[in-house]
């Protein structure tokens, strides 16, 4: 991929309200950080990423600003937009914020754990695919149910992956995907990848990790300080 700009999208936009804390999620101490800085730092690091934009929450971007400069050392561009009412508002405003860009990496800031492996593997898959997503296999019994919440088969999880993030974008693809389902009256899709399926491009799965968790709920919480303190 040499010669294409790479760009990171961190994603803080979410209000936490399922988390019921004083903060959003993205924002709480995680083993004397803020959660949202473990994968803000693992991109900065990343030899492949140039720049960063982070979309964020309006009322915590004073915040932001703060943490980044107090505690990120880093020579790339960090470019900080408020974000919008819901994930998709947020993701389409981070995209039409990026300087100049040829692939895009979105991620969930409430991931802590991405790791070089999975910004490499999805960068690189970028050179034969216009989509990539961070995935991991189903190990669960799938149940699909009728409108009274009643069981009516049961799926082959052997078919399923569980989608993570990054999900890795070029990012003309991506801007058309966006661009296309607000002009459908499309506006609350949980993720970017969904919006690209419309387009039937072909989205390439790359290796994910149980240990990328998305800190949704407060055991979450103490299952990312048990990852943290298990990797020490």
């Amino acid at each position: 991929m040499t010669g294409q700009i790479v760009t990171a999208i961190l994603l803080l936009g979410g209000s936490g309200s399922r988390f019921k804390a004083s903060l959003p999620k993205q924002f709480l101490d995680l083993s004397g950080k803020k959660l949202f800085l473990y994968a803000l730092e693992t991109f900065l690091k990343s030899p492949l990423i140039h720049q960063v934009v982070i979309v964020c929450n309006e009322n915590f971007l004073d915040l932001v600003t703060q943490t980044i400069y107090s505690d990120c050392k880093t020579d790339k561009s960090v470019v900080l937009i408020p974000g919008g009412a819901s994930r998709q508002e947020s993701a389409y405003a981070g995209l039409k914020a990026c300087p100049q860009t040829d692939i895009v990496l979105i991620h969930d800031a409430a991931r802590p754990f991405v790791t070089q492996e999975m910004i490499q593997k999805s960068i690189a898959a970028m050179s034969e695919y216009d989509a990539a997503c961070v995935a991991i296999p189903c190990t669960d019994t799938l149940f699909q149910l009728d409108s009274t919440g009643n069981v009516t088969d049961i799926l082959d999880r052997t078919q399923f992956h569980r989608a993570q993030t990054p999900q890795t974008f070029r990012y003309p693809v991506i801007m058309k995907a966006h661009n296309t389902a607000l002009q459908n009256g499309v506006t609350s899709a949980s993720d970017d990848c969904s919006l690209v399926v419309s387009l039937k491009k072909t989205i390439h799965l790359v290796p994910g990790r149980e240990e990328n968790i998305k800190v949704t709920q407060p055991t979450d919480l103490l299952m990312a300080e048990h990852i943290i303190a298990r990797d020490l």
